[in-house]
């Protein structure tokens, strides 16, 4: 018997779209046999900015069961898909933070020999999706 693939799906959401996409892709890669870990990106914004949205004030509370990202989470894995909104056609800072803790198991090749994926969305048609998608898989 093969052992099962091992599926980080790593996200940033502040209103809750990011979040909703990424429960449903690691929920399909689960019923596709994979063990599966969902995280999401500190929130890096003061309480009172979070306060000040509503949504993202229930989005906050919503998913504050979820586990943060750590290092470890993408040691573990064998593939890594990363959700981020779009924010002026560049990946969210909650998550490229993350991302730049990163280097140490970059530079030990931790990292190297996964599958890495990408996910994006904005309020708007044309709204910077294909250029943060290029920032992600530069970053």
């Amino acid at each position: 018997m093969s052992t099962p693939v091992t599926v980080a799906v790593v996200y940033y959401s502040s209103t809750g779209t990011i979040a909703r996409i990424a429960k449903a892709i690691a929920e399909d890669a689960e019923r596709a046999g994979a063990q599966v870990r969902l995280r999401r990106a500190a929130e890096l914004a003061p309480q009172a900015a979070i306060d000040s949205n509503p949504a993202w004030a229930e989005n906050a509370r919503a998913t504050a069961g979820i586990p943060e990202v750590s290092p470890d989470d993408m040691v573990w894995a064998d593939a890594v898909i990363f959700g981020s909104p779009t924010r002026y056609g560049n990946v969210a800072a909650q998550l490229k933070q993350f991302i730049d803790t990163l280097g140490g198991l970059w530079q030990s090749g931790q990292l190297a020999d996964k599958v890495y994926s990408g996910f994006t969305s904005s309020s708007t048609a044309h709204g910077g999706q294909e250029s943060t998608l290029l920032a992600l898989y530069n970053t």
